[in-house]
């Protein structure tokens, strides 16, 4: 994972604001993907899930999707930012979804929250925060109801936005040289093997273009912080060229197209 999807750590209120603001555009650009996820979840899902826990849950993006496609089950959403949490209630109950979402604030690194016995456990982008990930998989597995599904997602790599803009490279290698030594992409399936879990991984490439007025939002957002995070490892040129981007508003610039991936392990343990 990365600076720019992380959650569940002590940010300050303005970075809180940022961050929540860019969760939430890449909820809304990869609906397509979590739509297409939770289809592949709900196929193995038991019969009635029950309970559902999201595991560091940031603002929610995860929690009111598995609401919406498991309606009879009720979500906890873990994470330890209580303005998150906040965005979270919030969201429910403007979506009529308050009713089944609740929210617990938790610090992962103290291991499994209060929540007993869940027909499915969500961890999307949010394992690199817990110093023992393992360990919290491990508890994950005991808690479980009998047939019930750990869900991990991860995220190869940053968003690319541009069709090979030079610039847009050396960002990327930019960021890639501050998270030297940390790995934003570990394999899970080894883990989750010897854990004692039965693990099935699946690659999502995405691609999104529309909507368009959307995208931009998105891709000037993720821009923004990342020209906050790397200003002093870009040459002066890109950081015009970022600089002249987001004065204009994306105007100056090609239009953008979101292309990414995740890698999604669906687990479970013998029933």
């Amino acid at each position: 994972m990365s600076e720019h999807h992380g959650h569940g750590h002590g940010h300050d209120h303005h970075d809180d604001e940022h961050l929540a603001e860019l969760l939430e555009l890449d909820g809304a650009v990869l609906t397509a993907y979590h739509d297409e996820v939770l289809s592949w979840v709900a196929e193995r899902a038991p019969e009635p899930v029950g309970r559902i826990v999201d595991l560091g849950a940031g603002t929610g993006v995860g929690t009111l999707a598995l609401a919406a496609r498991f309606p009879t089950a009720g979500v906890v959403a873990v994470d330890q930012s209580p303005r998150m949490l906040e965005r979270i209630r919030t969201a429910a109950a403007h979506r009529g979804l308050g009713d089944r979402v609740e929210t617990l604030a938790a610090d992962l690194a103290h291991g499994w929250p209060p929540v007993d016995r869940p027909g499915i456990v969500w961890a999307a982008l949010s394992l690199h925060h817990v110093p023992d990930p393992p360990a919290l998989l491990r508890q994950a597995g005991e808690h479980l109801r009998r047939g019930g599904l750990l869900v991990i997602s991860e995220m190869p790599d940053q968003p690319y936005f541009t069709d090979g803009e030079p610039w847009e490279a050396r960002l990327h290698e930019a960021l890639a040289t501050r998270r030297l030594g940390f790995d934003p992409h570990p394999d899970w399936t080894g883990t989750l093997t010897t854990l004692g879990f039965t693990a099935t991984r699946r690659d999502f490439p995405i691609e999104v273009a529309e909507p368009a007025d959307l995208v931009r939002r998105y891709f000037l957002t993720f821009l923004r912080r990342m020209r906050g995070a790397l200003a002093d490892q870009l040459t002066p040129a890109d950081l015009h060229t970022v600089d002249h981007l987001l004065a204009s508003n994306g105007a100056t610039g090609p239009t953008p197209v979101v292309r990414t991936s995740r890698t999604v392990w669906i687990a479970s343990t013998p029933s």
